[in-house]
């Protein structure tokens, strides 16, 4: 849930921008890029770590697993676009909005769907070994990014 506020806050900055026509391209390039890089660590951590045990608790479990992993592939889609459009064209900002748009939705059927209804069918100890493997596939993903940023 945090990394879901985190990608909000991102894209409510990215929308300000938009709104108040901040063209810098710096500035939305920087965003741009934290919150590429964001959805891209998040969208696979959920795929690695929490769809298959949450949703195993649920009636309808597999077919919202492949409706979210849908998602997470339009998400990617439209990131990809983004990433060889200049920061702040027409072209980029359309990439970008398909992706704060499919997010947004994806967002609001996760937190009210799988994530609610999956963490009510897993015991306390199974829900913190999730958030273990969460946060050390986290820690792992902000280390390479590190590395791969000073070469």
């Amino acid at each position: 849930m945090a990394d879901h506020r985190r990608i909000r806050r991102l894209s409510a900055a990215l929308d300000d921008m938009a709104r108040w026509g901040d063209d810098s391209g710096w500035m939305l390039a920087h965003a741009w890029v934290r919150l590429a890089s964001l959805l891209e660590a998040h969208t696979r951590a959920e795929e690695e770590i929490c769809y298959l045990p949450m949703s195993g608790c649920r009636p309808h479990g597999a077919r919202d697993r492949r409706a979210a992993i849908a998602d997470h592939d339009d998400i990617r889609e439209a990131v990809k676009e983004a990433s060889l459009q200049p920061p702040g064209s027409a072209l980029w900002w359309r990439a970008v909005r398909a992706v704060l748009a499919v997010n947004a939705g994806h967002l609001g059927r996760e937190e009210h769907g799988l994530l609610a209804d999956g963490l009510t069918g897993l015991s306390m100890t199974r829900r913190r070994e999730l958030g273990r493997q969460w946060c050390a596939f986290r820690s792992e993903e902000r280390r390479v990014g590190k590395e791969c940023r000073s070469r």
